[in-house]
C-alpha cells in the first residue's frame, strides 16, 4: 500500500515553486549575463538594438515578459531534472541555461524581423538596395553575419557584486 501525505507533498511543490522563482528572478538582479560576440557584430547589433540617426532603435535585446517567461520555463526544466536525480542544482548552471532561453528568444527575433515584438520597417529604399544586392530581406539579416554570431556566441553568467 502507498500513502501519500497530501499536506506535506502540497508543501513541498510550493516551497519548490518558491525556490524556482527567486532562482529566476535572480537573473538580472544577482546575476547578469552577456553573449560574446566578435567585435564587428557586437557593434552591428549595438547600433541596431539603440538606432542611430538614421536609422530606428530595434530593441531585439529587451529583456520582457516573453525573455522572462523563457527563461523561467528552462531554469524550471533545469531544476526539476536535478530535483528528480535528487540533485541540489547549482545556481550558476541553472542560470545560465535561463541566459541560453533568453538568446533563443533574441535569435528567434533577429530569424523572423521581430517574432514577439513589432519593429520599425525597412526604410523602402534600403529594402530595394537589398533585393539589388541579392541580400536577406529580413529585418537585421542583411548578410546573416549577425544572427550568426547571436547563434554561435558564448553565454557568459556572472554574479553581480
Amino acid at each position: 500500500m502507498l500513502a501519500v501525505n497530501a499536506t506535506s507533498t502540497g508543501t513541498s511543490a510550493r516551497a519548490v515553486a518558491t525556490r524556482i522563482k527567486a532562482m529566476a528572478s535572480e537573473l538580472g538582479k544577482s546575476r547578469t549575463f552577456t553573449i560574446s560576440l566578435p567585435t564587428p557584430e557586437t557593434n552591428k547589433l549595438s547600433w541596431f538594438d539603440v538606432g542611430t540617426a538614421r536609422q530606428p532603435a530595434r530593441p531585439v535585446l529587451t529583456v520582457d515578459k516573453v525573455v522572462r517567461a523563457a527563461a523561467l520555463e528552462a531554469i524550471k526544466a533545469k531544476y526539476s531534472e536535478a530535483m528528480r536525480a535528487g540533485e541540489n542544482p547549482n545556481m550558476q548552471n541553472v542560470m545560465t541555461v535561463g541566459a541560453n532561453a533568453a538568446r533563443r528568444v533574441f535569435v528567434q527575433r533577429l530569424e523572423t524581423s521581430g517574432g514577439d515584438m513589432t519593429l520599425a520597417p525597412l526604410s523602402p529604399r534600403y529594402l530595394a538596395r537589398k533585393i539589388r544586392m541579392g541580400l536577406d530581406r529580413r529585418i537585421g539579416v542583411a548578410t546573416g553575419a549577425m544572427l550568426a554570431a547571436v547563434k554561435r556566441g558564448f553565454v557568459i553568467v556572472t554574479k553581480v557584486t
